[in-house]
């Protein structure tokens, strides 16, 4: 039989039992070597369950190694060199690899383990709100050290498998991120919520429209679900106040005054929140918020909030 990537031997008939593993010396000028084949009829049993402490790896024991043994697992190692001693003594090569993938006291630490002790963790980022026509880049990241990512829907993506692509959506989408390392996944999800475009005010109008002394009138117009903001100017400016759409505002004009309604969409209150990761995380002010509050609890160290500059 030959031992791929060793040497090449070749043995007579033996009577052998299936399920047993056999051991063979066999010997050339430069070294001694012991090969193990295990002859069987039918797959070794494989443990059931992953142990405690999970899956391993990568890099996996079923996978050849730079150099000996396998520290990640002892338990593997230990089970794979009693057998085949060179497994820990010169390099934990494919044929050692090969009894790993079969060996149950390595169900652990194969590219196949399915445990549930993955800690890989995926992060999809902050939720964010865009202007309709307008794009976003997600922050995708993982706890992995070289995990493949996939962003689902894709179609209104440049790039659904690197961490952080470019969305585009035309309604408000949310984005399923998976991250995957070896047999471990991990899934997060972040929203994009397009905001479509501002209604413009109609019915704009002044009760009374025409007065004699100086008395209060009433300014009206409409935008529904929007703020009416109420001008002097025509463009920029400072707004002298705001009224619910359909809703009065009064003004005290003292001579022929011309004014001008702006609708703009109420951004609601809201918060978030953030968990220490150990690296800096960024969030990006939705469109129309004026003003924030930071609140940091349980916090060591020296506080820092850095706020780019416009």
């Amino acid at each position: 039989m030959p031992a791929v990537g060793r040497m090449k031997i070749t043995i007579g008939f033996i009577m052998v039992l299936p399920g047993e593993a056999h051991k063979y010396m066999v010997q050339q000028l430069e070294a001694t070597h012991q090969v193990l084949k295990a002859l069987q009829t039918a797959a070794l049993p494989v443990a059931a369950a992953a142990a405690a402490a999970g899956c391993v790896g990568p890099p996996y024991c079923d996978q050849a190694q730079p150099g000996p043994g396998y520290s990640l697992d002892l338990t593997c190692q230990s089970s794979i060199c009693a057998a085949d001693s060179y497994c820990c003594t010169s390099f934990w090569d494919s044929i050692c690899a090969s009894a790993a993938s079969i060996n149950s006291a390595c169900a652990n630490c194969r590219s196949t383990c399915v445990g549930g002790g993955c800690t890989l963790t995926a992060n999809a980022g902050l939720n964010t709100s865009i202007c309709s026509g307008e794009n976003t880049v997600l922050t995708g990241s993982s706890s992995g050290s070289s995990p493949t990512y996939s962003w689902s829907p894709s179609g209104s993506l440049n790039n659904p498998n690197i961490s952080n692509p470019t969305a585009s959506p035309s309604t408000t989408t949310t984005y399923t991120l998976t991250v995957t390392e070896g047999a471990c996944t991990a899934t997060s999800q972040v929203t994009v919520t397009v905001i479509p475009p501002t209604s413009a005010p109609t019915s704009v109008t002044a009760s009374p429209a025409t007065v004699c002394t100086p008395t209060t009138v009433q300014l009206n117009a409409t935008s529904p679900g929007n703020t009416i903001f109420w001008y002097t100017q025509s463009t920029g400016g400072t707004p002298i106040g705001t009224s619910a759409s359909g809703a009065n505002f009064p003004v005290n004009p003292v001579m022929t005054t011309t004014y001008y309604a702006e609708a703009a969409q109420s951004i609601p209150p809201g918060s978030q929140t953030f968990n220490y990761t150990g690296t800096s995380q960024t969030f990006t002010v939705p469109l129309g918020v004026t003003s924030i509050q930071v609140d940091a609890r349980g916090a060591q160290g020296e506080p820092e909030l850095r706020v780019p500059e416009d």
